[in-house]
């Protein structure tokens, strides 16, 4: 008897998890992908020495290359140490986790299978600007649904174990500026005329994906009689009885409103509902 309420508090607890939000889990995925990306490249580095030497991996140009030709890399690094260490740096950093839906641990061959599914329907390939609306549309879809596509194929889900608003503001310092502490871009020219331009319309984009949201979410609540606009002011009784006052000509529209508590405004508009002409107050 006691295993059986032992296993349904178990099984309570698992199906009673908080879920991590979107900006947690970013800000976690952005340490983690520098970080990997970093023990790439210095591999690669010390192997390959003369790949950095060729003009096609000079400046700008050369480390955004660099970084689409190693993210994959980086990813099947990351699903490794997943799988070895039940977590990343940059998840336990913000208290974070990721877990199968009993609550286990995933495996070395699902978190291979999450990344390469983030690789292509998160990270777009990791094309420039593409991931940029690969990663905000799994973010809506995380919203509104609670999993990714990667997540829901796979089973598993990213929980909030010990998660705060201080440990997300750190990890979050701390991923933007290794991320773009180094990088110096002129907005006057091209790439960086390019990189505002990307920015505006991942904002625009949000904002339309909100938008849509509020209108389904209405859409919904009208349909289930749960939205029915503002209550009347007067109910249908008072409302007949104000224009029968009204017809008879003893008050004006004023007066009317003061007698039932309303503004001139709500007095118009039940003579207006009723058909009458308010061209005699």
């Amino acid at each position: 008897m006691g295993e059986g309420m032992a296993e349904e508090e178990k099984a309570d607890e698992v199906a009673h998890v908080e879920l991590a939000e979107g900006w947690p889990r970013l800000w976690a995925r952005l340490l983690d992908s520098w970080l990997n990306l970093l023990l790439i490249g210095a591999v690669v580095g010390i192997l390959f020495p003369a790949l950095f030497q060729m003009p096609a991996f000079e400046g700008r140009r050369g480390d955004l290359l660099l970084d689409v030709a190693f993210l994959p890399l980086a990813l099947m690094l990351d699903a490794g140490i997943q799988a070895l260490f039940g977590n990343t740096l940059g998840k336990w950093l913000v208290g974070i986790r990721l877990e199968q839906i009993d609550g286990g641990r995933p495996s070395t061959v699902t978190t291979l299978q999450r990344n390469l599914r983030l690789y292509v329907q998160g990270f777009i390939l990791g094309l420039p600007l593409l991931n940029l609306f690969g990663m905000a549309r799994a973010n809506d879809r995380l919203s509104r649904e609670g999993a990714t596509l990667w997540d829901a194929a796979l089973g598993t889900r990213v929980v909030d174990r010990a998660g705060h608003i201080l440990r997300t503001v750190f990890t979050a310092g701390l991923a933007l500026t290794l991320n773009i502490g180094g990088t110096v871009h002129d907005l006057t020219d091209a790439v960086g005329r390019l990189l505002l331009t990307a920015l505006s319309m991942i904002a625009e984009f949000e904002a339309d994906l909100a938008r849509a949201r509020t209108r389904e979410g209405l859409a919904m609540a009208k349909a289930k009689g749960r939205l029915r606009g503002k209550p009347p002011k007067l109910k249908a009784t008072q409302e007949a009885h104000l224009v029968k006052l009204w017809h008879d000509g003893d008050y004006s529209a004023l007066e009317l409103g003061e007698l039932f508590n309303v503004s001139r405004a709500t007095v118009y508009r039940a003579i207006q509902r009723s058909g009458t002409s308010t061209a005699s107050s």
